[in-house]
């Protein structure tokens, strides 16, 4: 019964004095399991902001940048207010096959005179931006823990956890040799691939350029080179696409095939060494192969460009925009560490676009990287 009191009393000062609250979304009410959000912080950002604009539609919402990501406003109807900040944070979890993905997580945190916060605002909030997330496509990812917690201003997975990161590469010669990006084998422990019939293999960095994020690697295996050319007769508006392994933790190990165009011959700053492209490519799809229309390597998948930085310096969220190194800055590091020639495509019959992609589809492996 004194506990009782003491709790009640506890609430009324609670709303009277001032009370805070905080929500965090790792752990789902409902199914007892942990989840983390998928999808790139732009595009969370922009789906927590309508959520807030829907509840709060009269607030003044300010976004939150630095040490914290989100957002921060105020709900004050009479007298009483209540201060709120939607903070959002990278995460990485474990998977119950023990892949690690990474993902977001997110927190509402208030302080105010206002009582009952939990139910007047931050539970119908939580739920506005689960309806944000599904309409907009937004997946989630079941974890059994969470390994890491990336703090600001770090990009180091710190060493108790255990490291794993994927990308793609692809096959340009008989006995084992492909290409990848630097980003995704940098600073590895142990390199392997899997190819599509789940065979795996041990490989070694032979080559790597970091100023054009290309690396060469070799696993004892044969293999199928792929072709590769010249991107001399590249011009606008040409057919590309590329195969890759994007998001394995989320969508799975099977290969993934998307399809675009060259939208310009250089990149960032009109830099000479990228095309930017519309193919649409996720984590993950990093040192995948962009082939032409006839199957040839044109170029390696390198980046997409950073939605947060353009809209801080925007205003304005980029529409698919992404990029890949041309071929003809992959040629120099094959030429210098292979003796085996890669194959140049000269051949313009054209091929059905889904038996190319069965003709190709076999040199194209999942790069893991602990």
């Amino acid at each position: 019964m004194k506990r009782l009191l003491v709790a009640f009393i506890a609430a009324i000062i609670c709303c009277l004095a001032g009370c805070a609250t905080s929500f965090n979304s790792i752990r789902n009410e409902e199914t007892g399991r942990m989840e983390l959000i998928a999808g790139s912080e732009s595009e969370l950002l922009s789906a927590a902001y309508e959520a807030i604009t829907r509840k709060f539609p009269a607030a003044n919402v300010n976004q939150i940048t630095g040490y914290e990501t989100g957002f921060s406003w105020f709900h004050q109807p009479l007298l009483d207010r209540t201060n709120l900040k939607f903070l959002l944070k990278e995460q990485i979890g474990l998977t119950n096959d023990g892949l690690e993905v990474s993902g977001y997580s997110y927190s509402i945190v208030t302080y105010g005179t206002q009582g009952f916060v939990e139910a007047r605002y931050v539970q119908p909030l939580a739920t506005e931006f689960n309806n944000v997330l599904a309409e907009r496509g937004i997946q989630k990812i079941f974890v059994e823990k969470i390994v890491y917690k990336k703090e600001a201003g770090s990009n180091k997975i710190p060493g108790s956890g255990r490291k794993l990161k994927t990308g793609t590469g692809f096959f340009i010669s008989s006995v084992g040799h492909l290409i990848t990006n630097h980003h995704v084998i940098a600073d590895a422990n142990e390199v392997s691939i899997s190819l599509m019939n789940g065979q795996s293999f041990a490989a070694k960095v032979i080559q790597s350029d970091p100023i054009n994020d290309v690396a060469l690697l070799k696993a004892e295996t044969t293999a199928s080179p792929l072709k590769m050319t010249s991107t001399i007769n590249i011009i606008k508006g040409d057919e590309v696409f590329t195969l890759g392994y994007p998001l394995v933790g989320l969508q799975g190990q099977e290969q993934k095939a998307t399809f675009g165009r060259i939208n310009a011959l250089s990149g960032v700053k009109g830099d000479i060494r990228f095309f930017q492209i519309d193919v649409p490519i996720q984590p993950g799809n990093s040192g995948g192969p962009l082939f032409d229309k006839n199957g040839y390597v044109v170029g390696i998948i390198t980046a997409t460009l950073h939605q947060k930085n353009t809209l801080r310096a925007t205003g304005a969220l980029p529409q698919n925009v992404n990029y890949a190194v041309k071929s003809d800055y992959i040629m120099p590091l094959i030429n210098l560490s292979v003796d085996e020639k890669p194959i140049i495509g000269t051949n313009v019959e054209s091929m059905p676009l889904n038996k190319l992609v069965k003709e190709v589809e076999k040199s194209v492996v999942l790069v893991i990287v602990k």
